[in-house]
């Protein structure tokens, strides 16, 4: 690997979204993610309540090549 195989993506904003819609988001850039289940009173089951890292903030990626 080099370093022009790494780059910097923006986390989109998923929180809201059914988990399939944020999965497929989140894949498309190359972002890999890992489900954790929570109880909510307030977000309807199979929905985004938050992510981590926070949306908007910068992660590394390695490219394909």
């Amino acid at each position: 690997m080099t370093t022009r195989d790494v780059e910097n993506v923006t986390v989109p904003n998923v929180v809201g979204k059914t988990v399939d819609e944020a999965i497929e988001e989140l894949t498309k850039i190359g972002l890999t993610y890992e489900t954790v289940e929570k109880n909510s009173d307030t977000v309807e089951e199979g929905y985004v309540i938050k992510t981590s890292p926070k949306n908007r903030s910068e992660e590394r990626r390695v490219g394909k090549e």
